[in-house]
Parts: structure tokens; C-alpha cells; sequence
């Protein structure tokens, strides 16, 4: 999996639909809870200009913040994205997502997924959105709010 990126750092651009709590999983011993679980954050193509749940999760990469870097950066939590994804137009927030692309494998041996791939941001390290009535770059660094800030 290296060779097709695993443990790469990326930063990629996208739409936020929802950010959900998490479950128990293999990697946190099935322990619960908000402390112990990830937030798992369904992103979409950026352009998509009928963004919906429904329609686009199938297709969708999934971003995770993670009880680890949560403790070091509290902001990067549920309570802080989802209230601006609720308040972004068709709940769809431009996000700018820096974290390690991972396969999570766990899916493909008997955990299957509503989306297609087993591909992830897991751990996010750092999460932007363009705020309302800004506009910004895929590739510039103007109008981009960090989460939490």
C-alpha cells in the first residue's frame, strides 16, 4: 500500500457534509465513547454543485480526527465542525483537510462501507473552511479559517 501513497502526508480540498461520532473499532480495543472513538467526516468533490448525502457518500472519502490528536488539539473535535457544516449552504462546508492518507483495511476484511473505497485522512491534522461569502483557492492560502480559530 506505501507504494500507492499509505503514510503520505496530504492536504486536499473538498466538500463536508457530515461529521459523525464514532464506534468502537479494532484499533481502540472496542472501547466506546467520546474520549476513546474517532469523528468520522463524509467528504465530496468540491464542485459538485448539488451536494447530498444521499447521492454522494457512495462516492465519498472519509477524513478522521482521532482521540490522539484531539487531546493535543481540542478544536479538531465533532461539537467544533458540525455546527458550521449546519450552517454552510446545503450543509456542504469547503473544507481544506492536512492529514496521512491511510487504507483502512479493517473494511475490506468483513466491515464493509456505504462508500466504495476503504481509503482515508486518518489522522487529520489540521482542518480549514472558507468562510461564508469568502472565497477560497484550492491552492492559495487566502480566506482559509482554521477550524476552532
Amino acid at each position: 500500500m506505501t507504494a500507492l501513497g499509505e503514510g503520505k502526508l496530504i492536504r486536499v480540498v473538498a466538500l463536508a457534509l457530515v461529521v459523525r461520532s464514532g464506534n468502537p473499532e479494532s484499533w481502540n480495543c472496542g472501547l466506546g465513547g467520546v474520549a476513546n472513538t474517532d469523528n468520522h467526516i463524509v467528504l465530496i468533490d468540491p464542485d459538485d454543485d448539488s451536494p447530498s448525502l444521499e447521492a454522494d457518500e457512495p462516492e465519498s472519502i472519509t477524513a478522521e480526527f482521532t482521540p490522539r490528536v484531539r487531546k493535543r488539539l481540542p478544536e479538531l473535535a465533532r461539537a467544533t465542525l458540525k455546527p458550521l457544516i449546519d450552517d454552510a449552504p446545503d450543509n456542504a462546508l469547503r473544507v481544506r483537510v492536512t492529514g496521512v492518507l491511510m487504507f483502512d483495511s479493517e473494511h475490506s476484511l468483513g466491515r464493509p462501507l456505504t462508500r466504495t473505497n476503504n481509503w482515508e485522512i486518518h489522522p487529520v491534522f489540521m482542518m480549514e473552511y472558507c468562510p461564508a461569502g469568502k472565497t477560497c483557492s484550492n491552492k492559495g492560502t487566502a480566506n482559509w479559517k482554521q477550524i476552532g480559530q
